[in-house]
């Protein structure tokens, strides 16, 4: 049974005022193309998505959120249901993310 896969960055220094990030995914053809992704902040010990992308057609998408936010802790989430899928179920629901980018306002 697949599960939601997340990645998460911590600011240890201070937290972080961002407007939005900017995914570069692995151009491997192997790869499966990941179209949804939800990116959140962590705001009193919760969970709040502040950003989505839907129906990505690249594997390097920007998301930009409808405010900027400051936290201490981001992630992006790919729940379960939108993990990938190919013509290889070898490398079905691998999702990956090679470098994010902070867009700061």
């Amino acid at each position: 049974q697949p599960t939601d896969v997340w990645w998460a960055v911590e600011f240890l220094k201070a937290p972080a005022t961002i407007k939005g990030v900017k995914i570069i995914g692995d151009h491997r053809d192997v790869i499966p193309l990941q179209k949804n992704f939800q990116v959140q902040v962590r705001e009193g010990g919760v969970w709040k998505t502040v950003g989505e992308f839907k129906d990505a057609t690249t594997k390097d998408i920007t998301i930009t959120f409808a405010q900027p936010v400051t936290t201490a802790t981001l992630r992006v989430v790919v729940p379960a249901a939108d993990l990938p899928k190919s013509d290889n179920a070898q490398v079905d629901g691998i999702v990956r993310i090679c470098e994010l980018e902070i867009i700061k306002p």
